[in-house]
């Protein structure tokens, strides 16, 4: 056996690493994150995400190029913002005037939820970029 992996097991292993990495991410911000009201709500909003998730690991897991492209630079995105806010810069969006938002009031604060999910992210990231593109 060669080191170097097929571009099968590359889409295969990016499946498996979105889906174990998108558990992960919603576990710690679950569990480490917010306060005990707002969780309730969030795991409400959470039951809808789980088909979805199904079906985007099912469909890398089938070697669907172009969606795990799309979601390599959406994962690509994600990292940036997680940590961004890891440094303190709070970046969001305002779905009522449809514009970004950016705050800077607690600059520096270091919250390592935001590393770990950050760096968690990036890996799911280079998982997928890996499969995508055949690096």
């Amino acid at each position: 056996m060669s080191g170097t992996a097929t571009r099968t097991e590359k889409f295969h292993q990016a499946a498996l690493t979105y889906l174990g990495g998108a558990i992960l991410v919603v576990l710690l911000t679950l569990f480490l994150g917010g306060t005990p009201e707002r969780k309730a709500s969030e795991v409400r909003y959470l039951l809808f995400a789980v088909p979805v998730l199904a079906v985007l690991t099912l469909l890398i897991y089938k070697e669907h190029v172009l969606l795990t492209r799309f979601l390599a630079v959406l994962a690509g995105i994600r990292t940036l913002v997680f940590l961004s806010n890891f440094l303190g810069l709070r970046i969001g969006i305002d779905f009522r005037a449809f514009a970004p938002q950016f705050s800077t009031e607690n600059l520096f604060t270091f919250n390592y939820l935001y590393l770990a999910t950050g760096l968690l992210t990036g890996f799911i990231c280079y998982m997928l970029a890996r499969a995508g593109w055949d690096l």
